[in-house]
């Protein structure tokens, strides 16, 4: 409830925003952080490319104190690797600022016969949303340099036979997911457009505390791996290990809350997330 602290937080940052160059910036932000953050233009589609919106890796403690001398900061400041990002994630020892929250972690096994059925439910208006976006295969292999994607009205693949990551992006988010199916492969890429095909909607996701949450519309994340799950050579389920909860640009609420339990001060905060910006005055 609003209360003498909260009014007084309210009246000493009166009329301050953050500016890049004498610009009001566009501050997004987000809940939790896998431990890292990504560039805008991995997420919104067309995003351009910011310099106070890109990914970065948000150690703490003895890990932000000695960036160059700690090997496993070294690997982990560029996730776009396959082996580095999933030694990140599965990396229990490393802290960074949201380590401690429930979100920072989460695992989901989903059958392919419930992936199939969201996808024919969703793919199409996907499509119809971002044509660019969403691309089927019309020659070639799904893997190889020469294969040849086109963008072309889709609303379904058929049964799931195969998904693999085809590029991350900073941070280890998944920017391209090839989708393999019985009648058509397709290239996804945003991660809303993944995390919506992907939703959990019939399987439980399991965080960090080990609670199980059900119902989700939409995957925690786009920070994770694939591991499946194969009987007598058909694809029966995936399992999906991951990070963070939300998008993934900017700030993560989270790692705030961190930074500020740790005596850190707003204005250091803001130009830890937002690089190189600086607090403004829109009044008079």
């Amino acid at each position: 409830e609003e209360n003498e602290e909260s009014i007084l937080a309210v009246k000493e940052t009166y009329g301050k925003v953050v500016e890049y160059k004498g610009d009001v910036i566009a501050a997004y932000y987000f809940s939790t952080s896998c431990g890292h953050t990504t560039d805008v233009e991995y997420v919104w589609p067309g995003g351009t490319e910011m310099p106070f919106l890109k990914g970065k890796l948000l150690a703490a403690g003895e890990e932000s104190e000695s960036v160059i001398s700690n090997q496993k900061t070294g690997l982990y400041n560029d996730l776009s690797k396959e082996e580095n990002f999933r030694s990140f994630i599965l990396d229990k020892e490393f802290n960074t600022y949201d380590s401690g929250f429930n979100w920072y972690r989460w695992k989901v096994t989903i059958d392919a016969d419930d992936i199939r059925e969201n996808i024919n439910e969703k793919l199409a208006a996907r499509y119809n949303a971002n044509p660019q976006f969403i691309e089927t295969l019309v020659s070639g292999k799904p893997h190889d340099k020469d294969a040849v994607y086109e963008s072309k009205p889709v609303e379904t693949v058929g049964d799931i036979a195969d998904i693999t990551v085809a590029t991350r992006g900073t941070g280890g988010i998944v920017y391209e997911l090839i989708i393999q199916g019985t009648e058509k492969t397709v290239k996804v890429r945003t991660e809303y457009n993944i995390r919506t095909l992907l939703a959990p909607r019939n399987a439980t996701v399991y965080r960090s505390d080990e609670k199980g949450v059900d119902n989700l519309s939409l995957l925690p994340s786009a920070f994770f791996f694939i591991e499946q799950n194969k009987e007598n050579g058909r694809l029966k389920s995936v399992t999906l290990t991951g990070g963070g909860y939300g998008h993934g640009v900017g700030l993560s609420q989270n790692g705030v809350k961190s930074m500020a339990d740790a005596g850190k001060k707003y204005d250091e905060i803001i130009s830890y997330f937002y690089k190189g910006t600086e607090l403004g005055f829109i009044y008079p």
